[in-house]
C-alpha cells in the first residue's frame, strides 16, 4: 500500500554495525523511549513511500511507486521548550479516530530523570478527512487536517473559519491518539 510523506527527514545514525539511515523518534534515557524506523531514500512531503519489515519484523519505510495513495504517512512531534509538568499530545476526533493510526512512537522529557515533563514523537498513517489536534509542550495547540491532496495546518484562529472541514476547538470530542495504557504509563 502506498502513502504520500509528510515530514519524514531521515539522517544517518551510527550503530555498533555501521551506519543507519532512520526516522529517530523520541528519545533515550530514563524515562524517555528512543525508537529508530529504518529508510530506504528521501521522501519529500508528497512523495509516494510506502511501509515494509525489516528482517527482524520491524517497521520499515520505502520509496513508494506511484499511484492511488492510501492516505498519509507522517511524522508528528509534540516536542516544544522545557516546562514543568507539560504533557505534549495529540488527540483525533472522535469520529475520525479510525482514520488515524499510530505506526511507531517514541517520547522524550524534560529532568535528568524524565519526570518534570513528557513529550510524543509519532509516525502516524492519517486517512484523508482525519482532523489531528497537535499540543507541544510549550504554545498554543494546533490542528492538522489531512486531505487527499495535502496536509492543512492550522493554528486555533485559522481552524474558527476554516471551510475545509468542521473543527470543534473546545469540549470533549477529543480522544488520545495512543491506547489508555500508554498514555497512564506516560503521565
Amino acid at each position: 500500500m502506498t502513502y504520500k510523506a509528510y515530514n519524514l527527514a531521515a539522517s544517518e545514525v551510527e550503530m555498533s554495525f555501521g551506519k543507519l539511515r532512520t526516522i529517530a523518534l523520541g528519545q533515550q534515557g530514563r524515562g524517555r523511549l528512543l525508537t529508530y524506523v529504518p529508510v530506504e531514500g528521501d521522501f519529500p512531503d508528497g512523495a509516494p513511500v510506502a511501509l515494509a519489515t525489516t528482517r527482524t519484523g520491524k517497521t520499515k519505510i520505502v520509496a513508494g511507486h506511484g499511484g492511488d495513495a492510501a492516505g498519509w504517512l507522517a511524522r508528528v512531534s509534540t516536542e516544544g521548550p522545557y516546562i514543568r509538568g507539560a504533557y505534549g499530545h495529540i488527540r483525533a476526533r472522535v469520529q475520525d479516530r479510525a482514520l488515524v493510526q499510530v505506526v511507531a512512537y517514541g517520547y522524550g522529557a524534560f529532568g535528568d530523570a524524565g519526570r518534570v515533563g513528557q513529550w510524543c514523537d509519532y509516525l502516524l498513517k492519517l486517512q484523508p478527512g482525519a482532523i489531528i489536534r497537535v499540543k507541544p509542550t510549550r504554545g498554543q495547540a494546533y490542528f492538522l487536517h489531512a486531505t487527499t491532496d495535502r496536509i492543512v495546518r492550522l493554528d486555533q484562529e485559522e481552524a474558527l473559519v476554516y471551510e475545509g472541514a468542521e473543527i470543534p476547538i473546545t469540549g470533549e470530542d477529543w480522544v488520545d491518539i495512543l491506547a489508555p495504557e500508554v498514555v497512564e504509563a506516560l503521565s
